[in-house]
């Protein structure tokens, strides 16, 4: 039978943080926005691109915002994330990188619903042991987050959408899988009595 204590890892109260305690969340999100929104212009192969890999560490990371400081803190942290959107479309007007409008577009909707699915789900299951509440956000958070992403951006534009929305989620969700342990690791050096 769980203890209380197992049953309540929560570090943090819904209060208003410093930016200046969030500034490395935000710069995080902002980076990682950006490169994952380059980087998914790039296929490895028939159902993957290198976005796959990158992309999925911001669902972490909003998670880790959302369990030390709160889930208001987590949606500012994912509200500037909406800074690296702002420079996919400048990259989408200029169609660098291969990233044009579609991308551009798809990118801001599936960082909305994503973002906001996972920090929500976060939080409903925050009380529980430690990796259960980034599991099950991250998990629904990339599931729309492909979809989304994937048939905005490259339906009717690329034969194979589906493959590759199939192969960007497979990798989200071992990028996911993977990425509990520094998860735990950092969690339990910011938060020494965590269970």
């Amino acid at each position: 039978m769980p203890t209380a204590a197992q049953k309540k890892p929560q570090a943090a109260a819904s209060t208003n943080v410093p930016l200046k305690k969030l500034a490395p969340f935000i710069v995080a999100m902002i980076t990682l926005v950006l490169a994952s929104n380059i980087l998914v212009n790039f296929p490895i192969n028939e159902w993957l691109t290198y976005g796959a890999f990158s992309y999925p560490l911001s669902f972490l990371l909003s998670d880790l915002c959302n369990r030390l400081y709160g889930l208001r803190a987590a949606r500012r942290v994912v509200a500037f994330g909406l800074i690296g959107m702002g420079f996919t479309f400048v990259l989408a007007y200029f169609n660098i990188w291969g990233v044009g409008y579609r991308v551009g577009v798809a990118s801001v909707l599936a960082y909305v619903i994503g973002q906001g699915a996972d920090v929500t789900v976060f939080n409903h299951f925050r009380k529980l042991s430690w990796w259960r509440a980034p599991l099950m956000a991250g998990l629904l958070a990339s599931l729309l987050d492909s979809v989304v992403f994937y048939s905005i951006a490259f339906y009717g534009v690329m034969d194979n959408w589906v493959e590759l929305s199939m192969g960007d989620f497979s990798v989200k969700l071992v990028t996911i899988l993977l990425g509990l342990l520094p998860y735990r690791l950092i969690l339990k050096k910011l938060i020494p009595n965590i269970k």
